[in-house]
């Protein structure tokens, strides 16, 4: 999702990293050397003070300049500072028959500055032990956009989850990323995204990890619904205030059950019921019971008072409440957002 706040400026970019930027098979050379090129053509105008190279599943041979790095810093006999814990994860994840990408190894990795990482918590150490703390804002690229991308463990996940430190920063450009069907990543990617990015004028966009001092509890609520391409809400109201609820965009899949106006009142046992109902399946659903408002509802700004702590949230006045159908908590009381 993009999170909209102002004074966020363009940074000046000193690390990069690449995640499975790999040798293409022979039937993917094309498709994912024009993605790399592309990609190369924004990259060389960076003054990039580290590159990690987190490609998994890549053969384990010093023949790697990033992998050779990781050896001579951490584990061969001239280290000052060896981490069994960083070669050991370099062994886990390694030893498959990938390779980095030629290009990249010649025109990004071919120096001291490159390093193989493969773990988010060696590369926080890197951060702190070799790096002084002094490379706070990292460029993030690579494949696959959902299935690598998010879930390696050096990936977006983590990086939104793990960050402990708010001088650390990641970001990304438009091109960045390869998705899944052979395109680049785009606007829609990160608006449709479960986690939370904000844009920056004439650069691209910023992950909003749980350090950075925008972040909110209600980022959560979002990761943990939004595994898709949207947020499925399904809102209960009288036909008569269907033109004040919103209809489905980028972020919401919205669906509307119109209920009889006679019966259609604010009831504690209406909604233990329906917490039965859906506990049964064990289904994620969000569910919005809407009550005689004047005023347009805003899912945004009602999201943003939601907590995964809580299951259920109910304005002060009784005319909004929202339900997490899969689990009982309890039950949190939030503003008056809406007349």
């Amino acid at each position: 999702m993009i999170v909209k706040y102002t004074n966020e400026t363009v940074p000046v970019i000193d690390g990069l990293i690449m995640i499975d930027c790999w040798r293409p098979r022979a039937d993917q050379q094309k498709n994912t050397n024009n993605f790399y090129v592309s990609l190369l053509s924004k990259l060389i105008h960076f003054d990039f003070k580290c590159i990690v190279n987190a490609g998994y599943n890549i053969a384990l041979n010093s023949e790697d300049p990033s992998i050779r790095n990781t050896l001579q810093t951490y584990h061969w006999p001239e280290s000052k500072t060896p981490n069994d814990n960083i070669v050991q994860n370099l062994i886990k994840y390694c030893g498959g028959a990938n390779h980095t990408s030629a290009l990249f190894q010649e025109t990004l990795l071919n120096n001291n500055d490159s390093i193989m990482l493969l773990d988010f918590d060696d590369f926080v150490y890197h951060w702190q032990s070799k790096l002084d703390c002094k490379v706070n804002n990292w460029l993030v690229v690579g494949q696959a956009w959902k299935n690598c991308v998010h879930r390696r463990p050096i990936g977006l996940d983590n990086m939104y989850r793990m960050n402990p430190h708010r001088d650390l920063n990641f970001y990304a450009i438009d091109i960045g990323f390869k998705t899944e069907s052979g395109m680049t990543t785009c606007y829609e990617n990160f608006q449709q995204d479960n986690l939370p990015w904000t844009c920056i004028e004439n650069f691209g966009y910023k992950l909003i990890t749980r350090s950075s001092r925008h972040w909110t509890q209600s980022m959560d609520f979002y990761q943990e619904f939004m595994q898709e391409e949207k947020i499925a809400v399904q809102i209960h109201c009288t036909a008569d205030i269907a033109p004040l609820i919103p209809i489905s965009d980028d972020t919401f899949d919205v669906t509307v059950v119109y209920e009889s106006r006679e019966s259609w009142q604010f009831s504690y046992s209406k909604f233990a019921g329906a917490y039965q109902l859906d506990e049964s399946t064990n289904q994620k659903n969000i569910k919005i019971w809407v009550f005689d408002i004047t005023e347009p509802l805003q899912l945004e700004t009602l999201m943003n008072q939601t907590d995964p702590m809580y299951s259920s949230f109910m304005t002060e006045n009784q005319k909004i409440v929202i339900f997490e159908t899969s689990r009982i908590t309890s039950t949190r009381q939030i503003e008056n957002f809406v007349k």
